[in-house]
């Protein structure tokens, strides 16, 4: 597929056009400078065609930077050569010292580069901007990233670029969708990195690099593949500055849009409560979840018993979901989750019938358990496309060892004991 990057020193609106383009609020927008650091790509179609865009963190002086700044942009640099396209990025106040070098240096490279000067919300502001065109680029847009013009002749240009080769086709759906997620330093980017077999998402021991949530395509045996590595998850105390929180609320979203998640937890620190807040989150959002148990070649067999105790609690606590020892950065048993999750997959596609359900009622109320409680089950149902059920009965409640009973039973008589169920309790509707 074609891909775009959109390139250019920080602050002079990216993310804000990356976000304008692909008609949704993905990039992380606030007026600071260095706030995107990782790449972050999505599939844009228009007129019928198909192309990858990717915001690129903001260019300056490599001297100038944060040790994780400075990282992100020698790595960005390094990735230019992967791009069919450049939109360079720059704002109608003109240029500083810094972008006439990057002018120099991208002509080096000998891509096709576009020149885009954001911040023309008035067309009269035009004509203080005519003198980017003495930078020579082979074609300059004068755009407004914050109220959308001149964005429909971009991207009509960029369609017509590509189209004058081969015409790319919207391609075919991820037959999977996973988010990984987690606490800060977990391992995500590593494994993520690990999977994509490239250093795509930024590594470092500071914990908080990810900020922005990010997916790609991996093909696994055939099968294609969207992984989306995420910005960890903190306790709410330590969630400090709005950044932070507009990458929190970015964590969400992806794990809304996965299909499955991948919580990856340190080993050596074991299953905390903030671990257990993040399955009481990813209960409410009702996603299956594969517990990655990270840096297994950090602990020894003790410590290996005592996690399994704890792994089992949780799941006493929750649900039985499936979980692995593995090493991101060996890469054993690396594999072993997507697996799982493509197994997971097929079960969620299971389509469950009224009569199936109604079986499933009858067994459920000869059970003692129900009896000894004087509770009655008139019948249940199924909200459509959802694994949200709701059980009338005689009670609006039950008590929670009922509640935990009929669940369990739920789950294991349709998708399976691995995969969480929502359970609605109400009394029967009279006439």
């Amino acid at each position: 597929m074609p891909k775009v990057a959109l390139v250019g020193r920080q602050n002079v609106g990216k993310s804000t056009l990356f976000n304008a383009i692909i008609g949704k609020k993905k990039s992380i927008v606030w007026d600071s400078p260095g706030v995107t650091r990782d790449l972050i790509s999505q599939e844009v179609s228009w007129q019928g065609f198909c192309f990858t865009l990717t915001d690129f963190p903001g260019f300056e002086q490599v001297n100038a930077l944060d040790e994780i700044t400075r990282l992100a942009v020698t790595k960005a640099f390094a990735r230019l050569e992967e791009y069919h396209l450049l939109l360079w990025v720059v704002f109608r106040h003109g240029l500083s010292p810094y972008e006439e070098n990057l002018a120099s240096h991208l002509r080096k490279l000998g891509k096709p580069t576009w020149l885009v000067v954001n911040g023309l919300d008035d067309p009269q502001l035009e004509n203080e901007a005519y003198n980017f065109y003495r930078l020579g680029f082979e074609k300059t847009f004068f755009v407004s990233a914050l109220n959308r013009r001149g964005l429909k002749k971009l991207k009509d240009e960029i369609v017509a670029f590509f189209a004058s080769g081969q015409s790319p086709r919207i391609s075919d759906k991820a037959e999977l969708s996973l988010a990984i997620v987690g606490k800060p330093n977990s391992g995500k980017s590593t494994y993520f990195n690990l999977l994509l077999r490239k250093e795509l998402s930024l590594v470092s021991p500071i914990p908080g690099t990810t900020r922005d949530s990010h997916g790609e395509i991996y093909q696994f045996y055939g099968k294609k593949l969207l992984i989306t590595d995420t910005a960890g998850l903190r306790k709410k105390n330590r969630v400090g500055d709005i950044i932070e929180k507009l990458s929190i609320s970015q964590t969400l979203a992806a794990i809304r849009d996965a299909d499955i998640v991948l919580l990856l937890v340190d080993a050596t620190e074991g299953i905390d409560q903030q671990v257990k807040k993040i399955f009481h989150l990813l209960e409410k959002e009702n996603k299956p979840v594969i517990l990655v148990l990270n840096k297994q070649d950090l602990i020894g067999q003790e410590a290996r018993n005592n996690l399994l105790k704890q792994v089992e609690s949780l799941q006493e606590l929750f649900w039985k979901f499936p979980y692995y020892f593995i090493s991101a950065l060996t890469g054993k048993n690396a594999v072993r989750p997507i697996s799982e999750a493509f197994r997971l997959k097929e079960r969620l596609e299971l389509e469950i019938t009224t009569s199936q359900l109604n079986r499933i009622l009858e067994d459920l109320k000869k059970n003692p358990i129900i009896e000894t409680q004087q509770v009655k089950v008139h019948y249940i149902t199924k909200i459509a496309g959802k694994r949200h059920y709701i059980l009338f009965g005689n009670k609006k409640s039950v008590s929670p060892a009922v509640y935990r009973y009929l669940l369990k039973e739920l789950r294991k008589r349709t998708y399976g004991e691995e995969i969480p169920l929502i359970l609605e309790i109400r009394d029967k509707i009279r006439d």
